[in-house]
């Protein structure tokens, strides 16, 4: 029961997670909030999908794409940087 109004949310919603947030702002109910997890989940793993999709797309052009530990690496130079020119 609680399953089907969640997902009853999540689609009246989908498109517009902004104004469920405001909704659950407004009423606090617990159905609002499961909702906007479960949307926040989606969004989420949709943009791990496209990530993966791109990786595979660059491995398969010959590309090279760079580990973890280099994107760390980068991160951290260019917030370096960032403190630097401050």
């Amino acid at each position: 029961m609680i399953d089907q109004e969640v997902a009853s949310r999540v689609q009246e919603f989908k498109g517009k997670p902004q104004e469920l947030q405001q909704q659950y702002a407004a009423s606090q109910q617990l159905i609002d909030l499961l909702a906007l997890q479960k949307i926040k989940s989606m969004q989420e793993a949709a943009a791990r999908q496209m990530q993966l999709q791109m990786a595979q797309q660059q491995a398969a052009n010959g590309e090279a794409s760079s580990t973890i530990a280099e994107q760390r690496e980068k991160e951290v130079m260019d917030m370096t940087k960032q403190e630097l020119a401050q």
